[in-house]
């Protein structure tokens, strides 16, 4: 605070006003930063973490737990895109437990629901991001120009419809073997139901709300199955 005078002599007083910093998120602990310093790790570590990740992607499909979970799901997000077609219901199985049927759907109707998932659904999320996060809003002129500056959540929920997009191609490769090569085998479905499942309802909660151990076990987890899935395929075929 600091005194000043007026010409005609009378005092006035005048207070500083200190700015307010830019408020930011808080740093969270995390088991998997790297410092800078160690930067050289990072070609050892990562590959030594996806290797790991094929062997649990295996023991995780053994439980044949997913499918169980995707048996319900599948069915009716099938019914939902057929316009409630009625005979989506009739005879959709996502885990053959009687010996009737193909299996072959199955990886369909996961794949449907996968890239619903992705184009839709993270689509969504990513535009409802920059709307909130911009004081323009989401402008569709520009629908790129709007992530520049995001932070916080908005930013995640743009970086995780990001990611699913790069980690499409990797799901529809192993799909497409799959359908060509074993489309009835059980193991098989599991490991596309489990590359699903992870990426749906465990990655995009986990990233959108800055949990990240489960959001990097569950990305590990899913490229797992993927290369469990191609490799089963290479030595089979």
């Amino acid at each position: 605070m600091a005194d000043s005078t007026k010409p005609n002599g009378k005092p006035t007083i005048v207070r500083a006003v200190a700015k307010k910093s830019p408020q930011t998120e808080p740093e969270r602990f995390s088991v998997v930063n790297i410092a800078q310093q160690n930067a050289w790790q990072v070609p050892i570590l990562v590959p030594m973490l996806y290797l790991a990740a094929i062997p649990l992607a295996e023991y995780a499909a053994r439980l044949r737990l997913i499918s169980f979970i995707m048996n319900k799901i599948g069915p009716l997000a099938l019914w939902i895109l057929s316009g409630f077609d009625s005979n989506a219901w009739n005879g959709v199985k996502i885990v053959k437990s009687d010996g009737n049927g193909s299996l072959a759907n199955s990886v369909l109707i996961t794949s449907l629901f996968y890239s619903f998932v992705v184009y839709v659904v993270s689509a969504v999320i990513s535009i409802a991001g920059q709307a909130a996060g911009n004081q323009a809003g989401y402008q569709n002129h520009e629908p790129r120009k709007g992530k520049e500056s995001l932070t916080g959540y908005c930013h995640r929920m743009v970086s995780a419809h990001a990611n699913l997009m790069e980690t499409f191609p990797l799901f529809a490769i192993s799909v497409l073997f799959t359908q060509m090569i074993a489309p009835n085998n059980e193991h098989l479905v599991e490991l596309v139901c489990l590359q699903a499942f992870a990426k749906t309802f465990v990655y995009i909660p986990s990233y959108i709300s800055n949990v990240d151990l489960p959001r990097t076990i569950s990305h590990f987890l899913s490229v797992g199955a993927a290369l469990r899935t191609l490799t089963i395929l290479a030595i089979h075929a």
